[in-house]
């Protein structure tokens, strides 16, 4: 009854980091309607690091001791890897869409499971290796259906910018995947934050947040929060539920922001960022999504 407890809780967590960056996408948009990208990850991180270091100055003093100590260097090269993964990201939002970005930054795991066949010497099943195929065809027929609508011809930039933050996420999270085994992943996630926010300093301009209204501080918060919340509960489901089923509720968040972004059409809601997808699209988004969630819960540990 323990175990089954566990695990349903293990999967409800997931099912909140799944919801929160189904959000995302759209929130990142719709702060660059006031906001600049560099501003956006500067102000996201800056924020995640402060609630993250305040928790751990509330309950956990002692882990903030451990790493005065006993410092992983390698995490601060994660944190590089990760500062460009969120700005090239934010990036491809603000050339592409919350849309496109979400689906094509699924790169990135499927790029760090071809990269465990050469880093960490690990056997593909034939199932992997159709899942793979399934996600390929699918990233190329949502980019053949995306470029009918790329009127402002920055289409290919924009998915450049989202190429490089997967290449850089599937490092962060292979040097991550070396050092969970010795670290606490909130640890981890705290210096990996710390390295984010000084990094993306440099491109904030915090003039500009002197004209923020309210409305504009509370999604700018709330982007900060996502990433803090979004983590945590990933980093827990994956100690009380099985690693399988977590991949497979995390994987379909693209799907979620596609879900959102149409209703939001169907409502007109003003708000809301309008993208363009045709059948031919959807039909690759559900092959890229359903191809990277099998090839991940069909893994050999």
């Amino acid at each position: 009854m323990v175990i089954y407890e566990q695990r349903s809780k293990g999967l409800i967590l997931a099912g909140v980091t799944a919801v929160c960056w189904s959000l995302l996408a759209i929130g990142l948009k719709q702060a660059l309607m006031f906001t600049s990208s560099g501003n956006i990850v500067a102000f996201r991180m800056l924020i995640s690091f402060v609630f993250l270091l305040i928790y751990f100055a509330i309950f956990k003093r002692s882990e903030i001791k451990k790493i005065k100590s006993d410092l992983p260097y390698t995490a601060l090269i994660a944190g590089v890897m990760l500062s460009f993964n969120y700005y090239g990201f934010m990036k491809g939002v603000e050339y592409t869409g919350a849309g496109n970005a979400q689906i094509m930054i699924q790169l990135g795991p499927t790029l760090l499971i071809m990269s465990g066949l050469i880093i960490f010497k690990e056997h593909f099943s034939f199932k992997q290796v159709i899942g793979i195929l399934l996600a390929l065809i699918g990233f190329t027929l949502f980019y053949y259906d995306q470029r009918k609508f790329d009127l402002d011809s920055t289409l290919n930039i924009g998915n450049l910018w989202i190429i490089g933050a997967a290449i850089t996420w599937a490092i962060y999270a292979s040097l991550q995947k070396r050092l969970i085994s010795k670290w606490d992943p909130q640890t981890l996630n705290l210096i990996i934050y710390c390295v984010c926010a000084f990094i993306l300093f440099f491109l904030c301009d915090f003039r500009q947040s002197l004209d923020f209204t309210f409305g504009q501080w509370i999604l700018m918060v709330f982007l900060g929060l996502n990433t803090v919340i979004a983590y945590g509960c990933f980093a827990e489901s994956l100690k009380l539920a099985p690693a399988s089923e977590v991949s497979l509720i995390i994987t379909i968040n693209p799907l979620g922001t596609l879900i959102l972004l149409w209703l939001g059409q169907l409502l007109e809601i003003s708000w809301m960022p309008v993208e363009y997808i045709t059948w031919i699209g959807g039909l690759g988004a559900l092959c890229v999504v359903f191809g990277v969630g099998w090839t991940l819960t069909r893994k050999k540990s």
